[in-house]
């Protein structure tokens, strides 16, 4: 009986060491849980966190990259247009340019025509008056 109330004390003892080493187990279990959902929640909260200020830094990034582009293209467009007058401007200056040079070279072959053809005329008047007159001289000495 004596052996018997030993083991029932053994028994009992180890019952509650039993309990005891569970319930320190189940302690640390929980508190690894908590610790575990505590990091995650953090963890998820940062990556959340990190995630909005990447999107944010690449809309802004994408903002600027659309304003540039709608810059350049704007630059581009006014330059096209720059030299669309310009070469309109140019165009019409050389045709002016052209124009009055033909016609500087049309007065001036008109005047030497002119001239020429002046020049010409007295040269046939005096040719006929010296035929004239010789046909004259001709006649009277007949």
């Amino acid at each position: 009986q004596l052996h018997e109330t030993n083991d029932q004390q053994w028994m009992k003892d180890m019952g509650m060491r039993f309990r005891t080493q569970m319930e320190t187990l189940t302690n640390f279990k929980n508190k690894c849980q908590r610790l575990y959902a505590d990091r995650l929640t953090e963890y998820s909260e940062l990556t959340r966190k990190q995630f909005s200020e990447f999107e944010s830094k690449i809309l802004d990034t994408g903002e600027v990259i659309v304003s540039s582009r709608q810059q350049m293209e704007l630059t581009m467009r006014r330059m096209k247009q720059a030299c669309s007058k310009w070469r309109y401007d140019y165009q019409c200056h050389m045709q002016t340019r052209v124009q009055e040079t033909v016609s500087s070279i049309e007065n001036m072959y008109l005047h030497e025509t002119i001239t020429a053809l002046s020049e010409l005329s007295e040269a046939r008047e005096t040719t006929a008056q010296k035929e004239l007159e010789r046909c004259k001289a001709e006649h009277q000495l007949q």
